[in-house]
């Protein structure tokens, strides 16, 4: 995106010809102001469906303050084999006049498939981000293919909690202050039937800035906003938080959340949360910073914003993230990590037993697999019950020539005789050993 003004404002978009991201690609542009109202187009974002790319934006007033500006949010439905097939134009619908009772719903953000994409629905959230307090979200639907028709529809769903404008994130260095923004919703994926997401608000109960994480059960037929959690401390305050999918646990979606940090004790950085679909744990700071933020002039500084979340699809479990921390000099830092959730991954260890084991055995926690292999083996791991039934799926990995220690976290697992199972990914039983938890 270029300039923001609607003479010189516009989008690009990028299709990749091959699976090398070095090799060439096909770029289109769309012009931000494409109904020559004198507005241009602000933040950004995509999804993608099986046939179908979905763009949106916010369209706003030329030479306005985009808290001010605000026209309309749009959304792009893009065919994606034109892209990918380099067609000299892209076959494309806008939807705009996208409101609820005459109003305009701010910030659609697209929901991302939580694994791969499955069929060519999309869905969109938002909420009313600029309000002190309130508990409406908006569940929008495009119902399939450029080809097949259909209308948009907007549904408002309650929150049980109520999000609100969250406050500035304070730093250190208390002459300055890092802007939250608004409490829009800046992460969400379906799967199972269940739509997770995330946003900032404020936490009533101690002022501070914190993470709104809810879920949507049965957002297909009958949407409903079944659970909500405010992750908060006192202490710091949270913003431009993250979501991805890392497992399927006895039926449960379990998630990675990832969010920035700061507060008047600790310098700004870059945490993460583990939800297992019934607890969350402990705040894990993945960057911690090294300075205040103080990159322009003025108190209100730009916290460096979002984050970003994508799954790792060759190892169910892990997600790729990156943020920001502040510099020594008061720069903003860029921060990459992988993450690897323990309770769908693999946790290795130094290797303490030469012949296949589970131990402990009874497990309430940790269990963990010693084993020797002859050669180096691409393997999977899974939990069955004792009728033979997959209960929870792990996750597929590379296994090194000898002795191996890998450890999973089975504390949302329900008291029972279990089996854990290691195949090859040719399909070869590599192990079966059975286990109790209580």
């Amino acid at each position: 995106m270029l300039n923001a003004t609607n003479r010189n404002n516009y989008i690009v978009i990028g299709f990749s010809l091959s699976n090398d991201p070095e090799g060439a690609w096909s770029f289109y542009k769309f012009i931000g102001d494409y109904k020559n109202d004198t507005t241009w187009f602000d933040y950004p974002a995509i999804a993608i469906t099986d046939d179908e790319i979905f763009l949106t934006g916010n369209k706003i007033k030329d030479n306005v303050s985009w808290q001010l500006g605000f026209s309309e949010t749009v959304i792009y439905q893009i065919n994606k084999q034109n892209g990918y097939d380099s067609a000299a134009t892209l076959n494309y619908k806008i939807w705009d006049g996208i409101n609820f009772d005459g109003k305009p719903i701010r910030n659609l953000f697209p929901v991302k498939a939580g694994w791969l994409p499955e069929g060519n629905e999309q869905y969109f959230l938002s909420n009313r981000n600029f309000d002190v307090q309130n508990d409406t979200i908006f569940l929008v639907k495009v119902p399939g293919t450029l080809s097949s028709g259909g209308n948009l529809s907007v549904q408002a769903l309650k929150s049980p909690v109520a999000y609100g404008v969250p406050p500035n994130g304070r730093q250190p260095d208390t002459s300055v202050v890092l802007a939250t923004n608004d409490a829009r919703i800046l992460g969400a994926y379906a799967i199972y039937d269940e739509i997770q997401f995330v946003s900032t608000s404020i936490d009533t109960n101690n002022g501070s800035s914190a993470i709104f994480h809810g879920k949507i059960s049965n957002y297909k037929t009958n949407p409903a906003i079944a659970h909500v959690h405010l992750i908060s401390l006192d202490t710091l305050d949270f913003g431009y938080p993250n979501i991805s999918f890392t497992g399927n646990g006895w039926g449960l979606n379990q998630s990675m959340i990832t969010f920035n940090y700061t507060g008047p004790k600790d310098n700004p950085g870059l945490s993460a949360v583990l939800y297992d679909a019934k607890d969350y744990s402990d705040i894990v700071r993945i960057k911690t910073g090294q300075g205040s933020i103080k990159r322009l002039s003025g108190k209100d500084q730009r916290w460096g914003d979002y984050t970003g979340s994508q799954v790792d699809f060759n190892s169910l479990g892990s997600v790729w993230i990156v943020g920001i921390y502040g510099r020594a000099d008061n720069q903003y830092g860029n921060w990459i990590a992988k993450l690897n959730s323990p309770v769908v991954g693999i946790k290795e260890q130094k290797a303490i037993q030469d012949k296949g084991t589970v131990f402990p055995n009874p497990v309430n926690t940790y269990l963990s697999y010693s084993f020797t292999l002859a050669e180096e083996t691409a393997m999977h791991f899974a939990i069955y019950d004792v009728q033979g039934r997959k209960v929870h799926e792990l996750i597929s990995k590379k296994c090194k020539k000898g002795q191996n220690l890998v450890q999973f976290n089975t504390a949302s697992l329900p008291d029972g005789t279990y089996i854990l199972k290691g195949v090859s990914t040719t399909g070869k039983d590599i192990m079966t050993e059975r286990f109790v938890k209580q």
